[in-house]
């Protein structure tokens, strides 16, 4: 088969999110598959899935500001020149451009990942006054278009099937980013770092964001609310910066731990400085209000790191028994977990830690690949 693949996502996204996934599964892909011919749209980078590739060819294509108005025709003449049998975006819900149907593709199996749905989940968060919803739900309704989809957990796939009546939906899961680092290089970095940053031993590590639901502002009140009323000491440092949203609402106790150092916003981290925070963090804190997978729990827990998180959405389904799960939606319930896994003894934390590195066993991009080649080429034969 000749299967063509937008690279939309790495462009948009390079080292990050959907980009990582997209490079991550077209690298496994390529290691795996020797069968299949893989065109790939060109993403201004060709040593991104590693060489040595005979099966991969890069695909002239011209990203500039034009490409917004002019995408769906210049994937249908790069579609009626190479004649995929298979169009695969890895990001279905691309609001940076138009969407996708058969036609455009020039009659090519059209498939995507839907990673979630989560603007429409917390649409009151997310679109505050309807605000850009019927613009999102545009792109929700055309995922029918597909002939076939691929979610990150059960959650997202029973998510879509539901609210837009998608029954063309295979759960797939990822695997954890692959990050290859010299240990000798990782320790340098940390050195300095943790010198630069101030950090801790033992301190909590919160891979959150600023994003709406990334439940920063509840997190931030119940890691003060259990300092102040269970002595709760642990240095919690949070990726990313302060952002507006925490400005705005004036958390009373903020200052007061930011001041003092047990409240630490790491900034923007690399990669590198990334790697060496999980490997030195005493447990990962993720508990957010919605999530299509949750990679950093998957993360944590290939760190040898336990994790806190919530008890809803992917994330419940990800982390099983092997996390301590609270509601991100109830500030006592958050500072209790943190209250919890600060006074947790050494043996339960490494009895979390064991269940953890055993669950994370589950996701690997090999897996993701075999499973994505299986559905294609049983859709192919239902769909000559």
């Amino acid at each position: 088969m000749k299967i063509l693949v937008d690279s939309s996502p790495i462009i948009i996204s390079k080292n990050r999110g959907i980009g990582n996934y997209a490079v991550n599964l077209l690298r496994e892909l390529l290691m795996i598959d020797k069968e299949n011919e893989y065109y790939v749209l060109d993403c201004e980078d060709d040593g991104i899935f590693g060489e040595g590739f005979g099966n991969l060819c890069f695909v002239p294509f011209q990203w500039d500001e034009a490409i917004k108005a002019e995408y769906v025709n210049r994937i249908n003449k790069v579609t009626g020149k190479i004649k995929p049998d298979v169009f695969y975006t890895p990001n279905a819900i691309n609001l940076k451009y138009p969407i996708l149907d058969k036609d455009t593709v020039n009659g090519a199996l059209l498939c995507g990942t839907v990673h979630d749905i989560i603007p429409y989940v917390l649409k009151e968060i997310y679109f505050p006054g309807d605000s850009g919803l019927d613009r999102f739900m545009s792109y929700c309704r055309g995922l029918k278009g597909y002939d076939l989809l691929f979610a990150n957990s059960e959650t997202t796939k029973q998510d879509v099937c539901r609210e837009f009546g998608c029954n063309n939906i295979i759960n797939i899961q990822m695997g954890p980013n692959r990050n290859q680092f010299r240990e000798d290089r990782i320790d340098k970095i940390w050195s300095v770092f943790r010198q630069n940053k101030r950090i801790e031993d033992g301190y909590m590590l919160g891979v959150l964001g600023t994003g709406p639901n990334k439940n920063l502002i509840r997190i931030i009140k119940a890691y003060c609310d259990a300092c102040e009323q269970h002595g709760v000491g642990s240095q919690f440092v949070i990726t990313g910066s302060l952002g507006k949203s925490v400005i705005r609402e004036n958390i009373s106790c903020l200052q007061k731990y930011l001041t003092d150092g047990r409240i630490l916003f790491a900034g923007y981290v690399t990669d590198e400085e990334m790697e060496a925070l999980y490997q030195h963090a005493k447990w990962c804190i993720f508990p957010t209000l919605y999530e299509g997978f949750g990679m950093p729990v998957v993360e944590a827990w290939n760190h040898g790191v336990p994790v806190m998180t919530s008890n809803n959405s992917s994330l419940n389904e990800i982390a099983h028994d092997a996390a301590v799960q609270v509601d991100p939606f109830d500030v006592r319930s958050l500072s209790e977990g943190f209250t919890r896994i600060s006074k947790m003894s050494e043996k339960e934390r490494q009895a979390y830690i064991s269940a953890g590195v055993e669950r994370a066993k589950r996701f690997s991009w090999e897996k993701t690949a075999r499973s994505f080649l299986k559905e294609i080429r049983s859709q192919s034969v239902l769909d000559p």
